[in-house]
């Protein structure tokens, strides 16, 4: 037999062989207890290559480790002429991060929004939301799916109503802005959140007369619309501030600060987001406060079975921060948790959940007039912080009244200086194994 005829022959009985081999056996997907597949085994920000079940199985069998804060990267410039009390909000969509805030603009407070890739670089121009001749304030922000849903504080006349616009991942407007409450009164710092059912809770501090003051809720459909009238939860003498909307597995928890003279008090009360039925207003914590003119800020955040909350307390010319947990029961016995740096004042706390067991914690550290930095610190919910803190230093070396969001690999964190807002982006790392 020739050469190319042999050739030939034997590439045609490998080829046989091949082709009748017998094939793997193959395995149905796990399903769960009520038949349906578990679609989220899989980690959508690793890239997956091969069998997609190996992959699964993998990251189902391996524990995710945990992840810290390390060094920050230089800012990203947002806004010029932010406004001390505009207030300004961030939130991170799976894809980027959507930044709101109150700029001055001609003389008036206007509302912007821009939008921030996973990388900390602005990927377009800043849109005005509000309209001209509309002063606009203090936004809250929550990303709806496909869509941003953008509150904020608004009107033309003497009263501030709270309006929602709705803008796509560009930022272009979807419809025009919708308004959510009357014109009879001040609203103001709106804070929303997605329900686990699909619909939102937006919550608010509303000032009827000079010396009443009521927060208020009201549940939303994904297009922004009205599901229900408006509900009153409190109704207090002192000024309300940094309301709050935490959703969990079936219930809302709405929060608040307010204060009194030298006491210093956050407040909550537990909301069902489809009856809008509640079970009492709790006395969560009550602490001293010595600046009488000053208003202290708080934070809370959602750690799977409990919340942590973060707020400033000023004693003796000094402030630090204190933390405490809270499960299903809000308020009663505790002892708060002292974070304190020695030779500075820590206040305007910002706290975000990495996961079920650990927070980012941030606050403003300031040192003197001039020395006004970021301190970022991973902790576990057991109270034990992991990895060294760090200091974020905007422009100029100053970095004020942070805020918080994390995104798939990095933090954002949003702070003022002199020129203006500016975001870093904090890259996450695996925690050393010494848990330090």
């Amino acid at each position: 037999m020739k050469p190319p005829a042999l050739a030939l022959a034997l590439s045609s009985l490998l080829a046989s062989c091949q082709r009748y081999q017998p094939a793997a056996p193959w395995s149905p997907p796990e399903e769960q207890e009520d038949g349906s597949i578990d679609a989220h085994t899989i980690n959508s920000n690793d890239v997956l290559q091969g069998d997609s079940r190996d992959a699964s199985d993998a990251t189902a069998a391996a524990p995710r480790a945990r992840r810290c804060v390390t060094h920050a990267l230089p800012p990203e410039d947002l806004g010029a002429s932010p406004t001390d009390t505009g207030g300004m909000a961030i939130a991170f969509s799976g894809r980027s991060w959507g930044v709101a805030w109150t700029e001055r603009v001609d003389g008036e407070d206007a509302v912007y929004w821009v939008s921030i890739s996973e990388n900390g670089r602005r990927m377009d121009t800043p849109v005005r939301v509000t309209e001209r001749g509309y002063r606009g304030r203090h936004p809250a922000l929550v990303w709806a799916g496909d869509q941003w849903m953008i509150v904020s504080s608004s009107g033309s006349a003497r009263y501030d109503e709270l309006w929602v616009q709705r803008l796509n991942e560009r930022g272009v407007a979807v419809s025009r802005a919708r308004r959510l409450t009357s014109r009879d009164r001040h609203d103001r710092f709106p804070a929303i959140a997605r329900t686990p059912a699909g619909t939102y809770v937006l919550a608010w501090s509303t000032e009827i007369e000079p010396r009443k003051h009521r927060v208020m809720a009201v549940r939303l459909g994904a297009w922004g619309q009205q599901l229900a009238p408006p509900i009153d939860l409190v109704e207090r003498t002192a000024r309300i501030s940094d309301v709050a909307v935490t959703a969990r597995a079936s219930e809302v928890i709405v929060s608040w600060s307010s204060m009194r003279s030298t006491t210093f008090a956050i407040e909550g009360v537990r909301l069902d987001p489809v009856t809008q039925s509640t079970a009492g207003v709790a006395r969560i914590v009550v602490a001293p406060h010595a600046l009488a003119d000053r208003p202290p800020h708080a934070a809370v955040a959602n750690t799977g079975g409990q919340l942590t909350f973060a707020w400033e307390q000023w004693l003796h010319g000094a402030s630090g921060i204190r933390l405490a947990h809270f499960g299903r029961r809000l308020g009663g016995d505790f002892s708060p948790i002292a974070i304190e740096d020695e030779g500075a004042t820590l206040q305007s706390p910002s706290i975000a959940t990495l996961d079920e067991s650990t927070v980012i914690l941030a606050a403003q550290r300031a040192v003197g007039e001039l020395d006004h930095a970021v301190m970022l610190e991973t902790r576990t919910t057991d109270d034990r912080p992991l990895g060294p803190r760090i200091r974020v230093r905007g422009h100029e070396g100053v970095a004020e009244r942070p805020l918080l969001s994390v995104g798939n690999t990095a933090v954002a964190v949003l702070s003022r200086g002199p020129r203006g807002l500016a975001l870093h982006r904090v890259p996450l790392v695996e925690c050393p194994s010494d848990g330090r």
